[in-house]
């Protein structure tokens, strides 16, 4: 199953709340034993401005850290950032 939530990381108001109550779902999955069964995806409404580098940077706002294992992707930058 995926779960899909649009976001836009210049976006100050309802977005960080959409993202965090993204990542305590997926928490709570992960805790339920279910973390196998479901992938959880932010995706960017708005590619030409959302880069690499500012979805590395949101995301470190978010989470405190930029996961190494699938840094985030911009359809524009061709690929992982570095």
């Amino acid at each position: 199953m995926v779960v899909l939530a649009p976001f836009l990381s210049l976006c100050q108001d309802e977005c960080p709340l959409v993202t965090g109550a993204f990542l305590a779902l997926q928490r709570d999955v992960r805790a339920a034993g279910l973390g196998g069964r479901v992938a959880f995806v932010e995706a960017t409404v708005d590619p030409g401005r959302d880069t690499t580098a500012r979805l590395a940077a949101y995301e470190r706002a978010r989470t405190g850290t930029c996961g190494p294992a699938r840094p985030p992707r911009s359809p524009h930058s061709g690929g992982p950032s570095a």
